[in-house]
């Protein structure tokens, strides 16, 4: 008798520890629902980021340079060039050197009773005459006045304006001169009239024109 009572005593023991054990054993922790997160990015404790980000960046940005530097141009851009008068853009003739300097000069004396008189040059072979400026003067008689025409012969002409320079040579010759920029160019063998001209014969008269320029060779 006793010994059954040992028994059941020792299996009520059992019964107990074992539903402590029960209770108090860990159970894995569940959620309810879902919650927002907020994470906390400071800038001595950034958060890393991979892969590609898009953003807005204010104030300054310190960058380098990560691998090799690469300033080579990509196709073909427009280029515009600031030109200004305090800071003009420096250019070269490159055709300068195929350009030979050239002038010539034609001198005319006319005498008493003579109103006009001609000259001719002609364009040298293998060259092209490229006339830049022309320069005329003509001295005659004070009241008389002067027409100087150049002429290439294929009927165009070139009137050479003239300026009174008033009296000279204690007042016995009256001056005209006159300058004109030009761009005219004249083939191999052309022939050049200087046409000078007067309105009247009465005493000796002088007339001159140079023609700068300059040659090209005509192959």
């Amino acid at each position: 008798m006793q010994f059954l009572k040992k028994c059941v005593a020792m299996i009520m023991l059992m019964s107990v520890v074992g539903f402590v054990v029960v209770v108090v054993s860990p159970q894995p922790a569940r959620g309810v629902g879902f919650a927002p997160v907020t994470v906390v990015n400071t800038p001595g404790h950034p958060v890393p980021v991979t892969g590609v980000v898009t953003g807005h960046i204010t104030g300054d940005v310190n960058a380098g340079q990560r691998g090799p530097w690469n300033v080579g141009i990509i196709g073909t851009p427009t280029v515009q060039v600031g030109n200004t008068s305090g800071s003009p853009v420096l250019t070269r003739d490159v055709d300068r050197a195929a350009k030979q300097s050239f002038h010539t000069t034609s001198f005319t004396f006319m005498i008493g009773g003579e109103q006009n008189k001609a000259d001719t040059f002609t364009v040298p072979a293998g060259k092209q005459f490229v006339i830049e400026l022309v320069a005329a003067q003509a001295n005659i008689l004070p009241g008389q006045r002067a027409l100087i025409t150049l002429t290439p012969g294929n009927g165009s002409n070139l009137p050479i304006p003239l300026t009174d320079q008033g009296t000279y040579n204690g007042g016995t010759l009256e001056a005209f001169v006159g300058t004109q920029q030009t761009n005219l160019s004249f083939d191999p063998g052309t022939n050049l009239t200087y046409i000078y001209n007067r309105t009247a014969g009465e005493g000796d008269a002088g007339f001159f024109v140079t023609l700068w320029g300059y040659l090209v060779d005509v192959p």
